[in-house]
């Protein structure tokens, strides 16, 4: 049982629960996206500028990440160095070092630095390759706007254009699968707040399904107790607020938002020392 507050009730079951099972659904829907033709380059012209965001916020991590390697560079080549050094050092005040020990922690130190050498020549190839990707997405980005107005938007659209940039430089796996997963399921809840009328087919009949079992698991407690017991406790719970993911907000790994008060101030109806808290349940 991962908590002692339950989640929802299972009219099936006739039994409270304490897992959401959206929790355990949610990934393999996630994955959809990515794999979806009619999701997977975007849906509409809004959506296609947002996935070239989530592209180049990944690409600028990226040259972030080669830049500070070049501008550290000289501090890390010290750092390499330096238990060789001490190796050397130690050899040369022991009196029956041997000849070939010198030799070897030499040519162990000459590998290491030509293997360092190379990492920081990539480390430059790759920061060059990814300016002039991120400058390929801005033509690529000025180009499409030039002409969204007059053109319907189609997914072979969206597939050229991110097939551009990929190509210039790719940064496609894991973190960018999941940071567009995130990005369409967003839009597609913005877009079902502002009208759900807007919502494309393909987004709807994807997440349509998640959102009614996360409204339906997805329940704010309000008049328990502070440890969900009974009995008297010194303190009272005003509310108890799960995550929910179809509103957008979250407290940290699945944790709750909670606010307790003292019973003595409860009974003076004096608001001003309430007790808001996260909690992991």
């Amino acid at each position: 049982m991962a908590s002692e507050n339950p989640d929802f009730y299972d009219e099936e079951k006739g039994a409270w629960i304490w897992e959401p099972s959206w929790i355990r659904n949610r990934q393999p829907l996630m994955e959809q996206v990515s794999l979806h033709e009619d999701i997977r380059h975007g849906v509409d012209w809004p959506s296609l500028y947002g996935m070239l965001g989530v592209w180049r916020d990944k690409a600028l991590n990226l040259k972030r990440q080669f830049q500070n390697t070049l501008e550290n560079r000289d501090q890390s080549l010290g750092t390499l160095r330096e238990p060789f050094l001490k190796k050397l050092k130690l050899l040369e005040e022991n009196p029956w070092a041997e000849p070939d020990s010198f030799q070897k922690v030499r040519d162990e130190l000459a590998a290491q630095e030509a293997r360092f050498k190379a990492r920081i020549e990539q480390a430059a190839q790759n920061k060059r390759k990814i300016e002039n990707a991120l400058d390929l997405s801005d033509e690529v980005e000025a180009e499409l706007r030039a002409v969204d107005a007059d053109t319907p938007f189609a997914r072979e659209i969206g597939k050229e254009a991110l097939g551009v940039l990929n190509e210039a430089y790719p940064v496609t796996g894991p973190t960018l699968c999941r940071e567009n997963q995130l990005f369409m399921e967003n839009y597609a809840r913005y877009l079902y707040a502002a009208n759900p009328a807007t919502v494309p087919d393909a987004l709807y009949e994807l997440f349509a399904p998640l959102w009614e079992v996360q409204c339906r698991e997805t329940l704010i407690f309000v008049g328990r107790n502070s440890e969900e017991r009974t009995g008297l406790q010194g303190y009272a719970r005003l509310i108890d607020l799960p995550p929910n993911p179809l509103a957008g907000y979250t407290f940290g790994d699945e944790n709750r938002f909670t606010v307790d008060i003292r019973l003595s101030d409860l009974a003076e109806d004096n608001w001003s020392r309430t007790i808001a808290d996260i909690y992991v349940g």
